[in-house]
């Protein structure tokens, strides 16, 4: 078998290991997506309790607040005995609305953290249950997949020692040479030339170029691309 052949037949091989490394990274892929599912449900669920802890944090905050108020306004209602003048009363009253006032904003923002607060609850309720659900289904994904990655990386092996194997009977000049185009040449380093023409460029070429690629010994390139020809059978 001409040189050129055995190169041809050595990209048929690399064309499917090359395939075979692709389905073996989509199912890679595929498992880093799944576990990323459920990492991101974690982190989702984190963030929600640490927003939960922070909200009752300030409700904690708002309470002691709202109680000093209370304390205030008993203060000043206990004053009310105490006035004397018109002066003092409208002061006093003043002052009374104004405590009660406040309190009264403070409960608005205690209603509206209590509101919060349950509405975290249920996201996070919510949250953990996706999470539940979502990381059953991985481990069942998970495990399918395996199997394919096993059985990927099983055939990938099987391939690549035929293409050791393979290798060993083609000069190493040659291969050298083929490696260099399979690098340069978007991994097609032997083109197929069907009807005169070149499969890796689609161009014509000359009668006396073929004649040297069916009787002259050594590799014989396309003019136009400059990859390895092998004239089809």
């Amino acid at each position: 078998m001409e040189n050129n052949e055995l190169l041809f037949n050595l990209q048929k091989y690399d064309i499917v290991i090359k395939n075979a490394v692709a389905e073996l990274n989509s199912f890679l892929s595929r498992k880093d997506e799944i576990n990323a599912d459920v990492k991101n449900l974690e982190a989702e669920a984190a963030n929600c309790e640490q927003k939960i802890g922070a909200n009752s944090a300030d409700t904690s905050k708002l309470e002691k607040e709202i109680e000093f108020a209370e304390t205030q306004i008993k203060k000043s209602t206990d004053r009310f005995l105490l006035i004397k003048t018109e002066k003092e009363l409208s002061k006093y009253t003043t002052e009374l609305e104004k405590l009660n006032s406040d309190k009264g904003a403070l409960e608005e923002k205690m209603l509206a953290l209590m509101e919060r607060q349950e509405k975290l609850g249920a996201k996070l309720k919510k949250l953990k249950a996706e999470h539940e659900r979502v990381k059953a289904e991985s481990v069942e994904k998970n495990a399918e997949i395996d199997e394919k990655i096993a059985a990927s990386r099983a055939e990938l092996d099987k391939l690549t020692s035929h293409r050791r194997e393979f290798v060993s009977g083609i000069p190493a000049a040659a291969v050298e040479e083929y490696d260099k185009l399979m690098a340069s040449k978007n991994g097609l380093a032997v083109a197929m030339v069907s009807k005169k023409i070149c499969s890796g460029c689609h161009l014509s070429i000359s009668d006396n170029t073929l004649c040297q690629a069916r009787f002259k010994g050594g590799l014989i390139h396309c003019p136009s691309c400059q990859r390895i020809i092998f004239i089809e059978p």
